[in-house]
């Protein structure tokens, strides 16, 4: 375990289920540009539940399209840097699959970096 570690200086959301991705008042993203951090796949339901809510990214980082542990563990870092330098306020991440592999560990960097 390194003594520090890159974490984002925008605020960090894990959305596990984005169907219930609302902009009620008390919305951290409300009215903000949202900067989305795909975990794996297309991103398709982040897309979706965004334009639901009147939304769509500034800026949008996949770290794995085919859903590759290796590949998004590989661009995790970069990818939220990217996102930190974009127009974006806030970043709106998709939760990393539950299964095997480097996929739990994506998890809990993500987890140590979202804001609670």
């Amino acid at each position: 375990m390194l003594a520090s570690h890159y974490a984002p200086r925008k605020n960090l959301y894990i959305i596990e289920d984005w169907s219930s991705l609302n902009a009620s008042d008390g919305a951290p993203w409300r009215n903000k540009k949202i900067g989305l951090l795909v975990t794996s796949g297309t991103g398709e339901n982040a897309q979706q539940a965004l334009a639901a809510i009147h939304s769509k990214p500034s800026n949008t980082v996949c770290l794995s399209a085919h859903g590759h542990d290796s590949e998004a563990a590989q661009k995790l870092f970069t990818g939220m840097r990217e996102l930190d330098n974009s127009e974006a306020e806030v970043i709106l991440a998709t939760a990393a699959p539950h299964s095997s592999g480097l996929w739990p560990a994506i998890a809990d960097r993500l987890k140590r970096d979202s804001t609670r």
